[in-house]
């Protein structure tokens, strides 16, 4: 109950680690792990490279994203609480990576 992980404290992790070999075990959208099909619709030029957790209303993806000019993101979304099922907040989750990792001025 009081062992919180804040986004904070996973981004600060996520940069000290980018290029070290914590970057080499991160699932690849499309391509394999827990990344291979969580994220439905996601647009082809992104790519994300991260790490997922879920259970009963609560869902996690953190790591790096790469859009179609090759720029790269950390990306960290938390979920809890929620009240639908966990497939429509991956698509909300697909939605929010679209968008901001696609916006014409990146």
């Amino acid at each position: 109950r009081f062992n919180l992980l804040t986004i904070a404290t996973t981004g600060r992790l996520l940069q000290s680690r980018y290029s070290g070999p914590l970057y080499q075990t991160l699932a690849v959208s499309g391509e394999d792990g827990t990344l291979e099909t969580r994220f439905p619709g996601l647009n082809k030029n992104i790519k994300l490279y991260g790490k997922t957790g879920s259970m009963t209303h609560v869902r996690n993806y953190a790591g790096f994203a790469r859009n179609g000019r090759n720029a790269h993101f950390l990306v960290i979304l938390f979920a809890n609480n929620y009240a639908v099922k966990g497939a429509e907040m991956d698509e909300m989750f697909t939605r929010i990576i679209n968008h901001y990792l696609t916006l014409e001025d990146l």
